[in-house]
C-alpha cells in the first residue's frame, strides 16, 4: 500500500507541545515500515495552524490524491490534519470520492477498518450539528445587529450607496426613488414602470423598470429610514430604525402603504393563486378557463385550468390543461409579436368610463350579494345541482369583481406598449417566475395582458395528461 506522510507544526505547538517535524516524520516512517508499506511522498507544512485547509502542503496533497500517487494517508496525531470538524468531514468525503484511506498512528482514528468507517458517521453527523449551531449563531448575531439599527446586507438597495458599511444617498438614483412613490400614489405598479422607462429613469446598468422592481421599491422601509431583515424567511420579519438618511418621510411611506393594501382588496389580481384564470381564454369557444387543483396521492399540488364553456355551457371540446404547460407556453414562447391592429388599437386614446353616481353601483354589490345568498339557498333546497352552483356564483364574482374595479379605478393617461418594452418585461419575469408567489406571478400577467388565447396540441378531448398548450392570440391592456 502507498502511503503519503503528512506532518504539521506551528511554532507555538512546537515550542509547547514538542511535536517537532523531525519527530513526527521518524514515527511515520517507522510506522510505514511495521505495517510492509512504501511511501509514496511526504507533505510538511512547518509553521502553518490547522485553522483551514489553506496550507501549502494540504493542498498539494488534496492535488496528488486526485491523481491517485497514493492509498493512504498518514498522520501522528488527528490533530496534525485537521482541528476543525466540518474540515475533517470535508476532507474525508474526498479521501471516499478518491478511494484513499486514512490512519492515525498513535490513535484509534482511521478507515481501513468497519469500526473505522463507522467513525465517518459520527464525524459527518458533528459536522452537521456544527454547521446548525454555527447558523443560529449567526442568525442571532444577525438580529441583534439589525436591532442596533446596523445593516447585515451588501449591497446597498437603489437610490443608496454603500460605504464602509454605511448607506448613502445616491444623488442620481434618489430623485428616480421619489419619482416612483410619486407617480405609483395614482398609477399602478405596470404603469408607473412603463412611464419610467418611457422617460428614460432607468435602474441600474441601464436596466427597464418592471412590475416586480417597481413593487420591490414602494414595499421596503428602507426609504424612509428604516431598516428589514427575514423579510422572505419563516421567521418574524425585523423592521428596527436605521442610522441611514431618508428619500421619502415615513408619513409618505406609510401613506403608500394603504393605497396599496386598498388596491389589493379589491379586482380580480389577488383573487386566487392561479396566475393566468382571469386573462385565459379558449381558442375554439372564447369562454374563459378556471383555475381549480387536486392532490395526488403523493401529496403533491396538481393545478390545473378548466375550459367554462366545456365544463358548464356544454359547447366545447377543450381538454384540461395543465398550469405548468401553460406556465411553459408562456415563459417560453419564442416572438411575443405585436400585430398591426394591435398597435393601432394601443394608439387611440381609450374613453375612462365616467361613473358619477356611485351610490348606484355600491347598491348593484348589494344585488350581487342578495342573489349569491339565493343561490346558496336554492342548492341546499336541491332546486339547482352543485355544477349549476358553481356556474352561478362564479358569474356573480365576475361582475362582482368588475364592480369594484369601477369603483377603485383611477383615470391614467395612454402609454403606449411597443414591442422591445414588451419583451424586455417578459424577459425579466423570467428570469424570476420561480423565485415569487402565485400573487405576484398573477399581479404580473393581469397588468399586462387583457387576453391570452390558448389551445392544445390534441385537437379533441382525448390526450395524454398534462398535453402541450399552443398561445394563439393575445391582447395587451
Amino acid at each position: 500500500m502507498r502511503a503519503a506522510i503528512y506532518a504539521r507544526v506551528s511554532t507555538t505547538e512546537q515550542a509547547k507541545e514538542g511535536y517537532s517535524i523531525d519527530a513526527q516524520r521518524s514515527r511515520l516512517i517507522d510506522f510505514v515500515n511495521s505495517q510492509g508499506w512504501e511511501i509514496a511522498d511526504i507533505y510538511i507544512d512547518d509553521g502553518f495552524s490547522a485553522k483551514d485547509l489553506n496550507r501549502p502542503k494540504m493542498q498539494r496533497m488534496m492535488h496528488d490524491m486526485t491523481k491517485k500517487h497514493f492509498d493512504v494517508v498518514l498522520v501522528y496525531k488527528l490533530d496534525r490534519l485537521v482541528r476543525s470538524v466540518t474540515d475533517l468531514h470535508n476532507l474525508l468525503q474526498l479521501f471516499d470520492k478518491y478511494d484513499v484511506k486514512f490512519k492515525s498512528a498513535t490513535e484509534s482514528f482511521e478507515t481501513t477498518s468497519a469500526m473505522g468507517r463507522f467513525f465517518i458517521t459520527l464525524v459527518g453527523a458533528m459536522a452537521q450539528w456544527e454547521r446548525e449551531n454555527l447558523a443560529e449563531r449567526v442568525k442571532m448575531g444577525m438580529e441583534q445587529k439589525v436591532l442596533k439599527g446596523e445593516r447585515n446586507g451588501s449591497y446597498a438597495p437603489f437610490g443608496y450607496q454603500l460605504t464602509d458599511g454605511q448607506l448613502f444617498i445616491d444623488p442620481k438614483e434618489a430623485p428616480i426613488v421619489r419619482r416612483i412613490f410619486e407617480l405609483y400614489k395614482t398609477k399602478g405598479l405596470n404603469h408607473t414602470a412603463r412611464i419610467l422607462n418611457k422617460e428614460g429613469l432607468l435602474g441600474r446598468r441601464r436596466k427597464q423598470w418592471a412590475t416586480f422592481t417597481i413593487q420591490y421599491v414602494i414595499d421596503n422601509p428602507v426609504y424612509c429610514g428604516k431598516l428589514r431583515w427575514n423579510k422572505d424567511s419563516r421567521s418574524e420579519e425585523i423592521i428596527t430604525e436605521g442610522s441611514h438618511e431618508k428619500i421619502i418621510s415615513e408619513k409618505e411611506f406609510e401613506e403608500i402603504q394603504r393605497i396599496r393594501k386598498s388596491r389589493s382588496s379589491y379586482g380580480k389580481r389577488v383573487t386566487s393563486a392561479y396566475p393566468f384564470s382571469t386573462v385565459l381564454r379558449c381558442a375554439r369557444c372564447g369562454s374563459t378557463f378556471l383555475g381549480t387543483h387536486r392532490r395526488r396521492k403523493s401529496g403533491a399540488l396538481y393545478k390545473y385550468y378548466r375550459c367554462s364553456g366545456r365544463f358548464y355551457h356544454r359547447n366545447c371540446d377543450m381538454p384540461i390543461v395543465a398550469e405548468w404547460k401553460v406556465t411553459e407556453a408562456f415563459l417560453e414562447r419564442a416572438k411575443w409579436k405585436i400585430d398591426e391592429q394591435t398597435k393601432k388599437e394601443l394608439q387611440v386614446e381609450k374613453e375612462e368610463p365616467v361613473y358619477s353616481d356611485r351610490d348606484a353601483l355600491e347598491e348593484e354589490l348589494k344585488v350581487i350579494a342578495k342573489r349569491k345568498r339565493k343561490w346558496q339557498e336554492a342548492f341546499a333546497n336541491d332546486a339547482i345541482d352543485v355544477e349549476q352552483l358553481r356556474a352561478n356564483m362564479a358569474q356573480e364574482k365576475e361582475k362582482e369583481q368588475r364592480i369594484m374595479e369601477l369603483l377603485t379605478e383611477q383615470p391614467q393617461e395612454t402609454v403606449e406598449w411597443n414591442e422591445d418594452e414588451l419583451l424586455q418585461h417578459l424577459q425579466d419575469i423570467k428570469s424570476v417566475w420561480s423565485d415569487i408567489d402565485d400573487y405576484s406571478r398573477k399581479q404580473f400577467v393581469n397588468e399586462i395582458f387583457e387576453s391570452i388565447s390558448i389551445d392544445t396540441k390534441s385537437k379533441g378531448l382525448l390526450g395524454p395528461r398534462d398535453i402541450g398548450v399552443d398561445i394563439v392570440n393575445f391582447t395587451l391592456r
